[in-house]
């Protein structure tokens, strides 16, 4: 054997390894011992209890035992020289960190809402001053500091609406904020950049600047509170900002981990939220190690690792059940309860550079995998070693981690049998420890019907004299089970009466017993939906037609399922319901399919909703219909200018509105002691209350909270011209109530008539006061001046006053846009270019349109031009339409010979222009001529049916809403509404179950989605009980109105007002209220039931993976919504401040995230 020996002069250097695929990884602990006799050894954790080592293919391959990545690995946090930006306070010290006191005055910029635009505009810099004491630092106080270089720097401050930065004035040496220059030198030429001097021992920086060849330094002032600059030497203590110190020598805490994740259940599985509760970090492998001696660069040599499948099954799968969860490790720490190999050998051949091609790895595995399909029983005999358990509880055994379906009663439930008895008559180990009577039927797995609540494994014991066993597998326990420690025995005094009970379970699985296992399934299922037919008061749909009146075809699921298709062209109708009554409980239940679940539907989806019932709801924020005030009549119209109705019984008409919450019509008659009439929208008379005299009523929406009475609705009348007074809709009667909630003029003069009073109805929450919580504004007209009233600060305004302009009319849309129509001031009777401007919600232009740009005819408008202009948005046949509607007079003129004098003669028609605007653009979309005169409009307004409230939420989520209207049956003005809302806009693609249930008993009204309870609205408990609820028959795919024609037959508007985008299978309605299970096993009618996939404790094996390929680790794409941020910092260590940048980090991400994902937590970690 030759040997060499290794001497003082020796040149043989320890071999050092690196991680060289990725510069940001580092390994852990090296350590170097030098020995007397001169040479060197290299320690490396990662090569520690190394289980195998092999050579193979020019490679040392290195099994370690089963160890965490963060064991051995760690992260380097790579920074970038420069540019570098950190963010700091400033406070005054002359260079002493010590000085550092509650008193110290610090740098202080006052935020302001205002834009840097606004603020050039008028001339003003943002206001800065160093008078703040250190105590009393805040987000005002904070700056960004950015290093170009090791000499050059500049300072900004973000107020979350501009940036603004520090800048020299060089004239008389001071220091200012102001915005950006547009100067992006880099060089001392900048007045915003500055020279700086960094002491990092003593965290103080010195900002210079060279002015006419002199250097100078700059100083705070106490006296005037300024920054100047000085010709001697000051200093502004700063946090150190960076250690300038060698990465290889930064020792980061930040973790790096191997992480089993488990995602929760929810109704878009393309976008999951971890299951943190589930899921397990810093997991233990065998890590395969290699380097690859033959291309070493004699420096450093290149290490790679590979983490063995140690967390999955040697069957392949995935398991959270390892019987080992319940031990310690070799650290103390608890096992994993997804480990389940143990890799033990290498296998390539030998030791040598040529051996075997492919790899092979040894491991052992303690368990064995028991699969039981769904809808079927599996008989088993568990393993007759069971390490490391003699016999293993069924509650420990990790069935329910595995998948097992909890249930209120064993028929709905996975269900485990055992056999008991007469193994001593063919086995040597004996009988079965449990008892053995004949009562007992079987173990099973119950759950309240509370997602959030623990399911327990129960035994169920009966009498096969009073029950067969399927009957008693029907019934839901009985005798409520206590804990094991206490369980209840076969000769309790409490269970002597019953004929069947359930106790807490005490089941074992023993080695080579006998055991099958039901796992629920399809029959199952249908057994249970079967069991409901009898409160089925509708299965499916009795009529499905196309809108134009012919019969719509239908398509079918695999399973021979109808399903119902609504483009637009098609609806579909139930029979009458009458049987709903017997309990006034009721359920809708139907699959509900979407390509696109963002794209609307329509306005009622399904239901029998008008003024009262049960209706789900998509987009509510519609036109329709049109009023206009005669002097003695009220006249209805479509928004077309179709006539509907005519309500002639009052006179004089003084104003006119429609119920913000019905179809009823309110008309106010001043002259009769102020009397307000209420019509329902056939024009018969329901209502008349009087009120008092006001000038004029004004109707307003308030936002409503999910479930409201008849209480929280009001309007607000306008008095005297002057004032703003609010008038409760109490039982659908007005109430006065003389409380001045806003004053419209609040100037010494009230000789102009106020009108055209616009509301914004950007309302978030409503208290006794319009003016608390509120982001409303009011607008109306005093002559030619815009006023308004902000109810969020309670501060009256002018939006715009014009003297070489006359404004004609005001109108605000949903969004809280305002439109103007104004004319330019010229003498009477000639011909005025008239023009819409629109203002955006900050009150911003949008546009200014010349109508005569739109129409030539709109050319020859003058000033006694009739002028009407409504917002219209109305659900047409393929899309909604969102428009502003204007109407004009047109005068049309024609010669005729007189029959007499047999001259010409000009006639001169009188009819009404219709001009259709794009809202967004202000581009004409339509223009037409209609017959009936424009002075036949008195007043002609548009109305908005927005039934559930003014929650503008609806314009950018894409919501279903239901309403349900329950009345007192001997009091039809006692009535309560409950109203329940899911955001459908994230909603993956494709089929979803949705389940309304309403139980009088309870007064619970409930939405699921998928089985999973997504909104629930309450009323008192039984008060309507003994209710009517509306018997109509259901509209499904188009909005239903008063005696159960559609909406597009009363609107005379074909096609209108019918739901697009979806499909609808399986829609049945019951006279019941549904418990939990009933609709969960609804649900797994259209969902899939996994095969459970069980990992039971065994013997020892041995197995051999065969290792062909190697491929490079790569970062792979997002598979969760959640994320962290990690933050490196030595110089922030202060608690509150760490807790107020995070929050400021938060709040600034909420427009940069990407959609669906959220920030989880924000940690801190110190380099050293």
């Amino acid at each position: 054997m030759k040997s060499r020996a290794l001497g003082t002069d020796s040149t043989w250097k320890p071999v050092d390894y690196e991680y060289k695929s990725d510069s940001d990884v580092y390994l852990k602990d090296k350590k170097t011992y030098h020995t007397a006799e001169g040479w060197s050894l290299l320690t490396l954790p990662a090569l520690g209890s190394v289980v195998d080592q092999s050579t193979n293919q020019y490679s040392n391959l290195y099994l370690t035992d089963r160890k965490k990545l963060s064991d051995f690995i760690g992260l380097v946090a790579n920074i970038a020289e420069y540019p570098r930006t950190y963010v700091t306070y400033f406070a005054d010290t002359y260079g002493w960190v010590d000085r550092i006191s509650p008193d110290t005055k610090c740098w202080h910029i006052t935020d302001t809402t205002d834009t840097q635009e606004e603020m050039e505009y008028a001339g003003t810099l943002p206001a800065f001053r160093a008078d703040t004491p250190y105590s009393n630092l805040s987000t005002e106080t904070m700056f960004e500091v950015k290093l170009l270089s090791d000499r050059l720097l500049k300072i900004s401050h973000w107020d979350g609406y501009k940036v603004s930065y520090l800048t020299a004035n060089e004239s008389d040496k001071t220091l200012y904020f102001n915005f950006n220059n547009k100067n992006t030198s880099i060089s001392e030429s900048n007045t915003q950049v500055f020279e700086y001097s960094l002491d990092n021992n003593i965290a103080c920086i010195t900002l210079y600047r060279l002015i006419d060849g002199i250097y100078y330094e700059f100083r705070y002032v106490p006296e005037t509170t300024e920054l100047t600059f000085f010709p001697t030497t000051a200093f502004n203590y700063i946090p150190n900002p960076y250690k300038n110190t060698a990465p290889s020598d930064i020792i980061n805490d930040i973790p790096i981990y191997d992480t089993w994740v488990a995602y929760g259940d929810d109704i878009n599985q393309n976008n999951v939220a971890v299951d943190k509760s589930k899921s397990f970090k810093n997991l233990r492998h065998n890590y395969l190690l290699n380097t690859e001696y033959v291309y070493d660069d004699g420096a450093k040599s290149n290490i790679n690792l590979m983490p063995l499948k140690n967390h999955i099954t040697s069957s392949y799968s995935q398991s959270r059940t390892s019987p080992f969860r319940f031990l310690q490790s070799d650290r103390g720490d608890i096992v994993e309860p997804t480990l389940f190999r143990d890799y033990t050998c290498i296998n390539t051949g030998g030791n040598t550079n040529t051996g075997l091609d492919n790899m092979y790895l040894s491991y052992r595995d303690y368990t064995r995998e028991l699969i039981f399909k769904s809808d079927e029983v599996t008989y088993f005999h568990m393993p007759p070693d069971m390490y490391p358990f003699k016999v293993l509880n069924i509650s420990e055994a990790g069935l329910i981690e595995s998948g097992a379906i909890a249930g209120d009663q064993p028929v709905r439930s996975d269900k485990v049998f055992k056999k008991r008895a007469n193994y001593s008559d063919y086995g040597p180990w004996g009988d079965s420890i449990d008892e053995q009577s004949g009562t007992y039927l079987c173990t099973w797995l119950y759950n309240p019907g509370d997602p959030d609540a623990p399911s327990v494994w129960l035994d169920r014991y009966y009498n096969p004299q009073k029950y067969t066993v399927y009957e008693a597998m029907q019934l839901t326990p009985i005798v409520e089970f206590i804990s094991t420690f206490d369980n209840m025995t076969l000769d309790n005094i409490a269970t002597q009466h019953h004929v069947v009970f359930d106790k807490v379970s005490d089941l074992c699985f023993e080695p080579s017993s006998l055991y099958c296992y039901h796992h629920i399934g399809q029959t199952d299922i249908q057994n249970s939906i079967k069991k409901l037919s009898s409160h089925a008061v509708q299965s499916g749909a009795d009529v499905y037609n196309k809108t134009t009146g012919a019969k719509a075809q239908l398509t079918y699921d695999t399973d021979n399922t109808p399903i119902y298709t609504f483009t637009g062209e098609e609806y579909a109708q139930t029979g009458m319901l009458s049987s709903l009554t017997n309990t006034n409980s009721f359920s809708v239940t139907y699959s509900m399919y979407s390509d696109d679940w963002s794209k609307p539907f329509g306005y009622q989806v399904l239901g029998n909703y008008t003024d009262e019932g049960f209706g789900i709801f998509n987009k509510t924020l519609i036109t329709t219909t049109l009023m206009s005030e005669e002097t003695s009549a009220v006249k209805v119209y479509n928004t077309s200018l179709d006539s509907l109705l005519i309500v002639d019984d009052i006179d004089p008409v003084l104003h006119s509105f429609k119920s913000p919450l019905t179809d009823n019509i309110f008309i106010y008659n001043r002259e009769a002691d102020g009397t307000l009439y209420e019509f329902t929208p056939t024009g018969i008379l329901r209502e008349e209350t009087n009120i008092g005299i006001y000038e004029s009523v004004y109707p307003y929406s308030p936002i409503y909270p999910d479930s409201f009475t008849q209480d929280d609705q009001y309007l607000y009348l306008i008095y005297n011209t002057t004032s703003y007074y609010r008038v409760d809709l109490l039982n659908e009667k007005l109430t006065r109530t003389d409380e001045q909630v806003i004053v419209l003029d609040n100037t010494d003069s009230a000789s102009e008539i106020i009108h055209n009073v616009a509301i914004t109805g950007k309302l978030y929450s409503i208290q006794s006061d319009i003016c608390t919580n509120t982001s409303e504004k009011i607008y109306w007209l005093v002559g030619n001046q815009i006023n308004l009233y902000d109810c969020t600060n309670d501060m009256y305004g002018t939006l715009m006053e014009v003297s070489d302009y006359v404004v004609r009319d005001i109108k605000v849309d949903v969004t809280g846009c305002v439109y103007v129509l104004y004319r330019e001031y010229t003498p009477v009777n000639t011909r005025n270019p008239h023009y819409i401007l629109k203002l955006n919600p900050d009150e911003s232009y949008s546009y200014n349109v010349s109508l005569s740009s739109l129409s030539t005819s709109l050319s020859t408008l003058d000033s006694d031009s009739k002028f009407l202009l409504n917002q219209v948005i109305e659900h047409a046949p393929t899309e909604t339409d969102h428009y502003l509607s204007m109407m004009t007079d047109y005068l049309s003129t024609y010669t005729i010979i007189d029959d007499n004098t047999n001259e010409p003669v000009d006639i001169t028609l009188n009819y009404t222009q219709v001009t259709n605007i794009d809202i967004s653009t202000g581009n004409l979309l339509s223009s037409n001529i209609n017959h009936q005169p424009l002075s036949a409009y008195n007043k002609l307004t548009s109305n908005y049916q927005q039934l559930m409230y003014r929650d503008l939420s609806e314009l950018s989520n894409n919501e279903l809403i239901f309403r349900l209207k329950l009345q007192n049956t001997y009091d039809r003005d006692d009535y309560e509404m409950v109203i329940n809302k899911v955001d459908v806009s994230t909603f993956d693609k494709g089929w979803h179950q949705i389940c309304y249930d309403y139980n009088a008993d309870t007064g619970l009204a409930m939405v699921f989605v998928d089985s999973m309870l997504i909104d629930t609205g309450k009323v008192p408990p039984a008060k309507y009980r003994f209710s009517d609820l509306s018997t109509q028959k259901y509209t499904i795919g188009s909005t239903p109105t008063i005696n159960g024609i559609l909406l597009s037959e009363h609107l005379k508007k074909p096609g209108y007002y019918s739901s697009r985008n979806f499909k609808i299978k399986n829609l049945t309605i019951y006279n019941t209220s549904l418990n939990y299970y009933d609709i969960k096993f609804l649900y797994r009618d259209i969902a899939s039931i996994r095969d459970i996939k069980w990992t039971v404790p065994g013997n020892s094996r041995n197995y051999v993976d065969e290792i062909q390929h190697v491929f490079n680790h790569n970062t792979p794409p997002i598979k969760s919504k959640d994320f962290d941020i990690n933050i490196l910092s030595d110089t922030i260590t202060d608690s509150s401040l760490r807790e107020s940048l995070a929050a400021d980090i938060r709040l600034r991400l909420v427009d940069q995230l990407p959609l669906n994902t959220t920030c989880d937590t924000v940690s801190w970690y110190r380099s050293r």
